[in-house]
C-alpha cells in the first residue's frame, strides 16, 4: 500500500499520522505544500473546507528544581522564578467547530504566508463550551516525526545537555486539550552533555558583506 501526503513542517497532526503509518509499515510519497507550487490548492479543494487553529500557551515544567532564591525574596520581583515557555499545539476544525471557540472564518482576515492563508487572531484564554483550551505536554522515548529533537538545553558554551531517562532520550510533543489539563511527563534521571561543535565557515568576504 502507497499514497501521498500532503503535509507542512509546522502541521503537528502530519507529525503524528507519519510516525503512526511508519510503526505499521505503510510506506508513502510525502510532500510539502509549502515547498510545492500548487499543492496547497489541491489540500484546500480535498480538506472538506477545514482549518487548523495553533493555540500558545505559557507552560511552567512540572519538573523544574525550586528556586531558593526566588522563594526566600518572595514579593521581589527581579528574584522571581520564570520556568515556561511557550508552547503550542495545532488541531483541524472545520468552520462550525471554530464558531465553537467564537471564531467567524468569514470575519477573519487571511493573508498569504509560504503559500498559506493565515489568519491572526491574538484571542487570550480561548474556551470550548465553556472550558478552557489548553497545551498538553505528552514525553515519549519515540519520535513522533523524524526530524524531532530531544529534549535539551542549550548551554552557555553553546553544547547542548540531553535529558535522558533509563539511558534512552525524551521526546516531547504536544496537544489541545479542554478543561483540566494534566501533563504526561518523563522526569530524567540523568543529563548527558553533547560539546558545541563547528556548525560551518564562511570566507571573510561573506562575513564582512
Amino acid at each position: 500500500m502507497s499514497f501521498v501526503m500532503y503535509s507542512t513542517t509546522w502541521c503537528g497532526y502530519c507529525q503524528r499520522l507519519k510516525s503512526q503509518l511508519a510503526d505499521l509499515g505503510v510506506t508513502f510519497e510525502e510532500i510539502n505544500i509549502e515547498e510545492v507550487p500548487g499543492t496547497a490548492e489541491i489540500v484546500e479543494k480535498v480538506n472538506g473546507g477545514k482549518f487548523q487553529i495553533e493555540i500558545a500557551e505559557m507552560v511552567e515544567n512540572p519538573n523544574a528544581k525550586v528556586n531558593v532564591a526566588s522563594l526566600l525574596n518572595a514579593g521581589d520581583e527581579r528574584f522571581a522564578q520564570s520556568n515556561g515557555k511557550p508552547r503550542r499545539a495545532w488541531q483541524s476544525a472545520t468552520p462550525e467547530g471554530l464558531m465553537l471557540v467564537g471564531l467567524d472564518v468569514n470575519k477573519l482576515s487571511f493573508s498569504n504566508v509560504n503559500g498559506n492563508e493565515v489568519a491572526t487572531v491574538n484571542m487570550l484564554n480561548p474556551t470550548l463550551d465553556g472550558d478552557r483550551l489548553h497545551v498538553r505536554l505528552v514525553d515519549s522515548y519515540k519520535q513522533s516525526y523524524e526530524k524531532q529533537a530531544p529534549k535539551q538545553v542549550i548551554d552557555k558554551d553553546g553544547g547542548k545537555t540531553f535529558f535522558m531517562s533509563g539511558g534512552k532520550h525524551i521526546y516531547q510533543s504536544t496537544e489541545i486539550v479542554c478543561g483540566t489539563v494534566e501533563h504526561s511527563i518523563i522526569k530524567s534521571d540523568e543529563r548527558v552533555k553533547q560539546g558545541a561543535r563547528v556548525a560551518s565557515v564562511s570566507s571573510a568576504s561573506a562575513l564582512n558583506a
